[in-house]
């Protein structure tokens, strides 16, 4: 079963089909014989639970699982294909918004590294053959290999963090410092959206509050989110109400008033909505400020580099006016 065929299976379950009646109209050639094995499942009497691994792709079984003993089958369906489509889209739209200044980053630093380490010691030996003075030449190889080497360590660390990151407790603890280091940073901007979206469809599918919360600290995928809606949660059990439950470090502050006014004026995902557009706002300044600053490292050691080749080429010049 593809997403083409789930998406066929909510739209007609949401217009009052049974289940058993969009498996059959949707069947064809290409998915008949998943079809007709949820169909002799579902007719034997088995509960749908009991088999969602053999005919439901892997990605919507993490989801699907603990939804369902929350809700309805179909309903958790309904909930699953909404937060697996928004979550997709979002993680799509991030990386190709970050992908231009990564690899200028990494560009910059291959290039950098090249000519400092490869092109550097031929032009001072160039320099030395014609008894000039390469003292400068010896600063800016200096400069640039502390430069290459910065953003070594820097790229490195990103990797290993990206890769302890992997781990769910580690996700948990760097998440909780850079809280706590920097209340506005692109890390929370975007757990805050991914919670927002998330909660929303909650809020569509009529769930509510207290079962939303419940809810998404059962997705495996999202230890980040767990952690969002557990704290909200033990707040609300300790009968701290609603609106500052939400005043933690772990959201985003303009998500925590955006949703102060929607708890008073019943427009919750009209707010969330809105909430949504104004964090893709946010996150896309953020990253252009940081593809700004990887342009002015990269047109900068560009322009040191233009120096230093102008500088090669009118050596014959220079050789000429001191014969």
């Amino acid at each position: 079963m593809n997403d083409q065929d789930i998406e066929g299976l909510c739209v007609l379950v949401n217009s009052n089909f049974s289940f058993q009646d969009a498996l059959r109209l949707l069947r064809d050639n290409r998915n008949e014989k998943c079809f007709n094995g949820l169909l002799y499942h579902l007719e034997k009497g088995e509960e749908i639970e009991q088999f969602l691994e053999l005919y439901f792709p892997k990605k919507y079984c993490i989801y699907l699982k603990p939804f369902s003993l929350f809700l309805p089958f179909v309903r958790s369906l309904t909930l699953t294909r909404g937060c697996i489509h928004d979550e997709k889209e979002y993680r799509v739209n991030t990386l190709k918004e970050l992908l231009y200044p990564l690899l200028l980053f990494v560009g910059t630093w291959l290039g950098l590294s090249v000519f400092t380490f490869l092109c550097f010691p031929t032009l001072i030996s160039l320099f030395h053959n014609f008894s000039m003075d390469s003292n400068f030449l010896l600063v800016i190889q200096i400069v640039f290999k502390g430069i290459c080497i910065c953003l070594f360590i820097l790229i490195i660390s990103s990797c290993i963090l990206v890769l302890l990151c992997r781990n769910k407790h580690c996700q948990l603890i760097f998440y909780d410092f850079i809280c706590k280091v920097s209340k506005h940073n692109f890390i929370k901007l975007y757990q805050s959206s991914l919670f927002a979206r998330f909660y929303k469809q909650c809020i569509v599918s009529g769930i509510s509050t207290k079962e939303s919360l419940q809810l998404l600290q059962t997705i495996e995928l999202h230890p980040i989110l767990n952690l969002i809606c557990k704290t909200v949660e033990n707040d609300l059990i300790k009968g701290i109400q609603i609106e500052k439950a939400l005043q933690n470090n772990y959201l985003d502050r303009t998500l925590i008033q955006y949703m102060k006014v929607a708890i008073y004026s019943s427009t919750m995902d009209e707010m969330l909505n809105g909430y949504i557009k104004i964090n893709e706002a946010k996150m896309k300044r953020s990253i252009k400020r940081f593809a700004k600053g990887c342009q002015l490292v990269s047109y900068g050691c560009i322009g040191f580099i233009i120096i230093i080749v102008y500088q090669i080429l009118i050596l014959p010049l220079t050789l000429m006016a001191q014969m």
